[in-house]
């Protein structure tokens, strides 16, 4: 299965093989930092002795983005072997994994993707969890907080009939 599959329409988001949102085990509760502007780095230098600055050129930085997630399971046996999907899922690791999502209004509502690393993971253990409500709190971290589209696609471009212009090698004088 190729990655982004699992995203089959809006409100999904896929990160290692669990996909999360509508029509799964996973309700979104709460997305937040990822329609939000990247950071963003300016390069801009201040004027020594006067007022203002050089403008620069900035680019975009990094990005940190929540998900809110709840799982509503009355059997044990099945909140544990979904929450330990989600826990794999979204465990940190030292690279960042691609995590591809389907948002309306954002990039155009089509399959999009962020490479992130997980930073925090919360599955607070109250009375909502002991009814079989687990609210589950990730935070993401994108080095490169640039939004890409999943879709890949492809131009071709066709050269022209040689209908004139110059013919090489050029001598001397040139006539015009």
């Amino acid at each position: 299965m190729a990655i982004g599959d699992l995203v089959t329409g809006d409100w999904i988001i896929e990160r290692s093989g669990v996909a999360i949102g509508d029509g799964t085990a996973y309700d979104i509760r709460l997305i937040s930092g990822l329609t939000a502007a990247a950071n963003v780095r300016s390069s801009d230098k201040p004027f020594l002795f006067r007022q203002g600055s050089r403008a620069g050129d900035d680019y975009l930085g990094d990005r940190t983005w929540t998900l809110e997630v709840d799982i509503a399971e009355s059997t044990p046996a099945t909140m544990t072997t979904l929450l330990q999907a989600l826990e794999v899922a979204f465990s940190p690791s030292e690279t960042e994994v691609q995590t591809v999502f389907q948002i309306p209004g954002l990039a155009g509502g089509v399959k999009a993707y962020l490479n992130a690393r997980v930073r925090k993971r919360d599955i607070p253990v109250d009375i909502q969890y002991l009814n079989g409500l687990a609210e589950i709190s990730i935070q993401l971290h994108s080095v490169d907080g640039r939004i890409r589209s999943l879709a890949t696609s492809t131009d071709t471009a066709t050269l022209t009939s040689n209908a004139g212009g110059m013919t090489f090698p050029l001598t001397f004088p040139l006539t015009f």
